[in-house]
């Protein structure tokens, strides 16, 4: 029942090691190995499947994402020095 469990929600969600650790935490790790194998056979089988339409696609640029380090300058600091825009010159 518990492979059966985590076989539903990981067609559902494609979490398969998550779902997988839920299910067995709940019903005792010694069906680790048999609700492991449900769910990967569970995600290879409904792969082309998407349930939820607002679930992103893996293989799909996201935007606002660096894709290379070319994107950014070798020196340029990503994260602002708190206090360096407010308050650091003097009048």
């Amino acid at each position: 029942m518990t492979a059966f469990m985590a076989a539903c929600v990981v067609g559902v969600t494609k979490t398969t090691v998550g779902s997988t650790l839920v299910a067995t935490e709940m019903a005792g790790l010694q069906l680790l190995p048999t609700t492991l194998l449900a769910a990967l056979v569970a995600l290879f089988l409904t792969n082309n499947v998407g349930l939820i339409e607002t679930q992103r696609d893996r293989e799909r640029e996201i935007p606002g994402e660096l894709q290379d380090d070319a994107a950014m300058p070798v020196g340029s600091d990503p994260v602002p020095v708190i206090g360096s825009e407010f308050g650091s010159e003097t009048p």
